[in-house]
């Protein structure tokens, strides 16, 4: 339906997400990604969330995100509070691969 109303997606755009605590926006943003891994893409998300939140929060809507990050179609860039390198990002791994 929002696809619909928005007449899709701007392919190779890039889409921000925004909203209050609890609204939906990191369970919206899992679905979007996994229907471009599904299209044979590969997938970034910038986020705050710690990696084994990010993935239960996955598995809870039926995600396997472990075995897109591991795969490499998945990508994680969490958004470091503090000092945490260049630009304060941290690139994660998938579990296994030095998460």
């Amino acid at each position: 339906m929002l696809d619909q109303r928005l007449s899709g997606p701007v392919r190779g755009g890039l889409h921000a997400v925004i909203g209050g605590p609890g609204t939906g926006k990191t369970v919206a943003a899992l679905q979007f990604l996994r229907e471009g891994v599904r299209a044979g893409g590969r997938v970034a998300m910038l986020t705050q969330a710690r990696p084994a939140d990010l993935i239960d929060l996955a598995h809870s809507i039926g995600i396997d995100l472990t075995a897109h990050l591991q795969a490499g179609r998945w990508l994680l860039v969490r958004q470091g509070r503090g000092r945490a390198g260049p630009a304060g990002h941290r690139h994660l791994r998938a579990a296994g691969r030095g998460a």
